[in-house]
């Protein structure tokens, strides 16, 4: 769920964090295919977002990340679960 600061706030009491300046959580996203990962990517940039690093291609597994607007790390990756589901990770 992405919320407002305000809307956020209904549901703790705590603080919400300064993500612009302290990691709290890194979060994950599976994709369908590199393109879906490039999609997201790009789509996120355009809303606002940061890209965090340039993407990173090891064959089995394709992924690349971003900061949204409040500083929030996201990764979005495609992998060939049947190269993992047969051991081909070396």
């Amino acid at each position: 769920m992405l919320l407002t600061h305000a809307k956020f706030k209904i549901f703790t009491p705590k603080e919400i964090a300064d993500a612009t300046k302290d990691c709290h959580v890194l979060l994950s996203l599976p994709c369908e295919s590199r393109e879906a990962v490039d999609g997201i990517v790009s789509k996120a940039i355009a809303a606002g977002g940061s890209k965090a690093h340039e993407p990173g291609d090891y064959g089995f597994m394709y992924q690349c990340g971003f900061y949204d607007p409040d500083g929030h790390g996201w990764g979005v990756l495609w992998m060939d679960t049947a190269a993992v589901q047969q051991g081909g990770l070396s």
